[in-house]
């Protein structure tokens, strides 16, 4: 018996429903519907691939991606590789505050100046909002070496790229706020007074005299 189908709104019919010709979503559902989505007009469209976002921590191992719904408007992709953890948001990774780069040199293992950068061998950098060698930006370059405290060398080959020009975003690590001043500290106490009596001439000594004491130091 062939049933008329004017709509496939109904997504995918489940096993139990296979036989249910007398239901509404009988009608409606297809029996089989792999990577397409249904629209709510009632036809279906080829479900888009996935995009690149970045390669993963350590591809010579095992990495594992799944879905986190954190809130109804908040949802990420964990990245699970070995002993790493990363997040994936709005179709990129969640990164660190972004620096300002001073230079980037044409070599087979790009050196980029980072002033003040505390990058590590084995951290991943990724490039924006480079001016003049724009091929360098949104890719993700992995430190080889610390050549020094504000240049770290790549895995990006830069030599057909074009000349470096500025960087238009980012902050400068150098750029630390000064620590705050000390407390003041107490002013240090008056120093002891000396005296002579009048009646015998000796010297009498006591300690710091306080406004309104006697000669003692002492309030009445």
């Amino acid at each position: 018996m062939r049933i008329d189908a004017p709509t496939f709104a109904g997504g995918e019919i489940g096993e139990a429903l296979v036989a249910r010709m007398d239901t509404a979503k009988y009608g409606t559902a297809l029996r089989r519907a792999r990577n397409v989505l249904s629209m709510v007009t009632g036809g279906v469209y080829a479900r888009p691939g996935f995009r690149f976002v970045g390669r993963a921590r350590d591809s010579s191992k095992r990495v594992r991606a799944l879905p986190f719904q954190f809130s109804i408007s908040q949802s990420y992709v964990l990245e699970f590789g070995h002993q790493s953890l990363r997040f994936i948001v709005d179709g990129g990774y969640v990164t660190e505050r972004q620096q300002t780069i001073a230079g980037i040199t044409k070599a087979a293992q790009a050196v980029v100046e980072v002033p003040c950068h505390a990058y590590a061998v084995g951290d991943d950098i990724y490039f924006s909002g480079v001016t003049g060698m724009t091929q360098i930006n949104g890719r993700i370059g992995r430190v080889l070496e610390v050549v020094d405290a504000d240049r770290v060398k790549v895995d990006i080959n830069t030599t057909t790229f074009s000349t470096f020009t500025g960087d238009v975003g980012g902050v400068n690590a150098c750029d630390v706020a000064p620590p705050p001043p000390p407390d003041p500290e107490d002013p240090p106490p008056p120093p002891p007074y000396e005296d002579n009596d009048p009646d015998t001439g000796e010297v009498i000594t006591g300690g710091p005299l306080i406004p309104g004491g006697n000669d003692d130091g002492q309030v009445n």
